[in-house]
Order: structure tokens, then sequence, then C-alpha cells
């Protein structure tokens, strides 16, 4: 009997045990419940603001590393609300080992405060819903006590567009607010800058061009100079500013007057219309071929309104050529392979096309020496190769370019084109060619040789 009796008192304890156990439970969790609630009271909700929020994303990998790394040592990380496992974590790391993840932020509207914090791999940072490596933090003051407060004020206060991680004791970055770069031959100043889904940019500058290389035609041949606006997109902004979906160019030539007079071909080259210039560049090919590093470049100039004999204020008998239009188009592989301390490996092939049109000022008119001549008869065609060297990052950078180039008529150049600058700051840009074939007494408006160069300031920020 006494042995039933322990039994009922032990069943009536075990039941006692478990009812107050689930009852603290679900106080526990009532308490949790309503603790959140309190919490999303007192958080001042902004959402009519959402789209006014500023967000940015650190692509610096020596500084996503370590808060990566933070998270790992505090055992922060989450998926689905649940602790991440050793195995998955390590199924993800490569990717921090290659600098392919980027952390995506975003302040509260009504103060500094971060509010959004996510790992995202930067192939997938574009997507309109990203996908996200772990669960993101939506709290600023959780996420200070995993990272600490030094790391924290980072994230806030800088935005890192460097994504190279090296050994070199110099590093370049670049900036997408103001950039001006000082250039006779390729002169550019960007003066706006906007966005409309605080992912891509869109940047507009005004632009000079001095000499079209495409065509084997310098500046001071020309005496023109071509003046414009571009407009430039990103989808989303990287660590080097050739990386843009697209760019429109969109300008006119003015004459430059003649620069080396002792370099001037015998007969000279004069503008003899109006005319507009176009260059639409980027990876084009994207929206139909997903493939990375091709560039294309379409180029061209198309005149309209062309001078009378007045416009030329000449005071003595002169003949003289006139380039009207030109046109072609260039392809661009870029990143084939690293040639290591000498920098990424590229290479081009282009064709391009241009009129040339003879005339003689005389008494007070202007005669067309190729009236016989038709419109197609005055074309010359390009087909042209390059390759090269470009690095970027260190304390020079460079871009050198091999170009070959031969006409279908039967005449070709070789030369190189070369731009070194320190700290992407103070440099210079040079173009020489040599011509191959060329019969001066035929093409009197060509030189046999021609050197262009430009000392270079770029600020950038």
């Amino acid at each position: 009997m006494k042995m039933i009796k322990k039994y009922i008192l032990l069943i009536f304890m075990i039941l006692s045990i478990s009812l107050s156990a689930q009852d603290n439970t679900n106080n526990a969790a009532d308490a949790i419940s309503e603790m959140n609630l309190i919490f999303s009271n007192l958080d001042y909700n902004t959402i009519a603001f959402d789209d006014l929020r500023q967000k940015w994303f650190i692509s610096d990998p020596e500084l996503v590393r370590d808060v990566f790394s933070r998270f790992v040592v505090t055992n922060s990380l989450r998926k689905n609300g649940l602790p991440v496992s050793l195995d998955s974590i390590q199924a993800q790391v490569d990717y921090i080992y290659e600098g392919e993840v980027i952390i995506d932020l975003q302040r509260r509207y009504y103060d500094n405060e971060i509010d959004q914090f996510a790992f995202v791999r930067a192939d997938l940072v574009s997507a309109e819903n990203p996908v996200y490596m772990f669960d993101p933090v939506d709290d600023g003051f959780y996420l200070k006590s995993i990272i600490g407060p030094t790391l924290y004020e980072k994230l806030k206060e800088q935005i890192y567009f460097f994504s190279n991680i090296s050994k070199d004791p110099f590093d370049t970055k670049t900036g997408y607010y103001f950039d001006v770069e000082i250039n006779a031959l390729n002169g550019r100043m960007m003066y706006w800058t906007t966005t409309s889904s605080a992912r891509n940019k869109y940047l507009v500058a005004l632009f000079s061009k001095w000499g079209h290389n495409n065509i084997y035609f310098p500046g001071w041949s020309l005496g023109e100079v071509v003046l414009g606006t571009e407009l430039t997109y990103y989808e989303k902004l990287g660590d080097d500013p050739r990386n843009y979906n697209y760019r429109v160019r969109l300008g006119t030539s003015v004459p430059s007057g003649k620069v080396a007079k002792s370099a001037i071909p015998d007969v000279p080259i004069f503008k003899s219309s109006q005319n507009i210039y176009y260059n639409i560049s980027g990876d084009l090919l994207k929206p139909f071929w997903d493939i990375e590093d091709i560039y294309i470049e379409l180029e061209g100039m198309f005149a309209f309104g062309e001078y009378t004999y007045s416009d030329y204020e000449l005071k003595r008998k002169t003949e003289f050529y006139s380039m009207q239009n030109f046109f072609g188009m260039k392809v661009e592989y870029r990143n084939i392979f690293n040639l290591f301390d000498l920098g990424m490996f590229e290479a081009g092939a282009r064709i391009f096309s241009h009129d040339m049109h003879h005339f003689e000022a005389d008494a007070s008119r202007l005669t067309a020496l190729d009236a016989n001549k038709g419109l197609f008869d005055k074309f010359t065609h390009f087909f042209g190769l390059d390759w090269g060297v470009r690095k970027r990052g260190g304390l020079v950078q460079h871009h050198v370019m091999a170009d070959f180039g031969y006409s279908s008529a039967g005449y070709g150049y070789v030369g190189m084109r070369a731009k070194v600058t320190v700290s992407d700051t103070y440099g210079y840009e040079i173009v020489f060619y040599n011509n191959l074939g060329l019969d001066p007494a035929e093409y009197p408006y060509r030189n046999d040789t021609y050197l262009m160069f430009s000392s270079i300031l770029h600020i950038n920020y």
C-alpha cells in the first residue's frame, strides 16, 4: 500500500512540474511577444520615406572579412532564424576569400543608425529582390553588439569602392560624386549624378576629344576638336569606372586651330560643314548574350549644312581636303588573362570608314575637284587590331596598347597608345603612329608619322 502511495505521489509531482514548466513556457512566449510589440511601437515607422533612406554597399574585401569574422566568432549568423552550422559557413566562405561578397547597408530615415545589414554576393546584388547569404540584421544596436563600436562606426561613416585586396602600399579608389580629367586628347568633367533605385548610378559629363585614332587622323591634322555631353549608366557601382553598362556621347566639332604647323600635310585639311558626333559604348550584348568583359563601341560623325566660300576667310587660291563623315564599330575583349605585375591582357578589333572631299577655293567661289566621284568612291575603309595590358591599383597605373590598321586603299599604320598615371591623379597620355605603304603623292593630306601627347590631371572622389 505504501508503494502505491509513493507512485501516486510521484505521478502528481511529475504532472505538477510539467504543468508548471508549460505555464512558464507560455508565459515566456507571451512576454517575448509583448516585448516585441512594445519595441515595434517605440520604433518610429517611416515607411512613407523608404525610397529616401540612404543605401550603400561596402566592397572592400578586407573590411568585409573583418566584419564576417566578428559574426563567426560571436556565433551570430542566422538562416531562417536558426543558427548556421559550421559546414554551412564553410560552404559560403570561398566567396569571402575571392572578394565576391559585399555588405548591403541602409540607414534609418530620421538618424544615422543602420537599420539593415546583410551579406550578399556581388553577382546577385543587382537583382530586384537579392537573395542574402544569411538573415539580415535589422537593428543597429544589435549589430553594434556583434561587431563592436569601432567597426560599426566604420560602416556608418565611410563608403568603400575598392575591391582589390593586395600587399601594395598604395591603392587607388574610384568615387562617383565628382570627376574631372584635364587632358588635351581626351578631357572630361562630370557635373551631375543621380540614381533611380539606390543601386544604380547615372553620370552626366562634358567631354572633349582631339583626334580620331580609329581612322588615324590626329587633332592637329584635322584642325578641330569634338565637344559634347555624355550620359553613363552603371547598373551597380564597382571599383573600375570602365565597367559601365552603357555610355552615350553626343557632340559636334569646332575649329581648334593649327598647333603644329611644321607637321601639317602639304595639302591641308579644313572643316567644311557642320556635323554631329556620336559614340555609344558598353556591354551592349548583355541583354541578348550573358557574357562578361565584351564591350562594343559604335562611333561616327555625320555632316550637314556645308560651308560656303565666305566661311573659310581665305585670302588666296587654296586647295584643300575635308573629311565630313566617318563611322564604324569596335569590339573589345577585356580581362582575358592576368600578366601579373604588368596587368590584365586585353584585345580588340574594329572596322571604320571615312570619306574625303577635295576642294579648291578661288575667285570667291568653292569648287569640288572630285565632283566626278560618286559618294561611296570617296570612302576609305580601315580594319584594325589592338592588344595590350591595363593595370589598376598600386602607385602607378597604366594602359598600354599596340595598334595595327590597314586600309582598303593599300596603306596602313602601326603604332602605340599609352596612358600612365601616378595614384590615378598625375600622368601622361601618348599616341604614336607610323605609316605602312603610304604614297604621299596620292594622299597628300596624310602624314607619314604622327605623335600626340598630353599631360593629365585627374581629380576624382
